[in-house]
């Protein structure tokens, strides 16, 4: 199934909230990233060799990219961990691993982190 199919199951028949639907969505923006990392990469390769016009248009749609990048990409100086456990969730204003902590799951009423780990045992 194309990507394009599987994103229109998630937000058609499932609800936001559905693991699946949000793990859909964390994959396109993961591939969104990659694809446009290496768009901007590339087209700074070869910057150089257009007119001035291009070269306008090219530098001006690379800035946008370039800090789309800066927002959804972490910068490899900071501690990712720091930052991650400084994230407030927007509905409850509590720190985000605090609430993915309480996550339950769904079918088993169990703490999603012990699912988790339950899963990875498994493997």
């Amino acid at each position: 199934m194309g990507e394009n199919a599987a994103t229109a199951i998630a937000e058609t028949d499932l609800p936001p909230t559905n693991p699946i639907r949000l793990g859909v969505a964390l994959n396109l923006s993961i591939k969104a990233c990659n694809m446009a990392k290496q768009a901007f990469e590339d087209a700074a390769a070869e910057l150089d060799s257009l007119d001035k016009k291009s070269y306008q248009d090219s530098s001006l749609i690379m800035r946008l990219i370039g800090d789309n990048l800066t927002l959804w990409t972490p910068d490899p100086a900071e501690d990712k961990a720091g930052e991650q456990n400084k994230a407030v969730d927007g509905v409850s204003g509590e720190n985000l691993k605090d609430v993915e902590n309480k996550a339950v799951d769904e079918v088993s009423g169990e703490n999603l982190k012990d699912v988790e780990n339950k899963a990875g045992d498994e493997e």
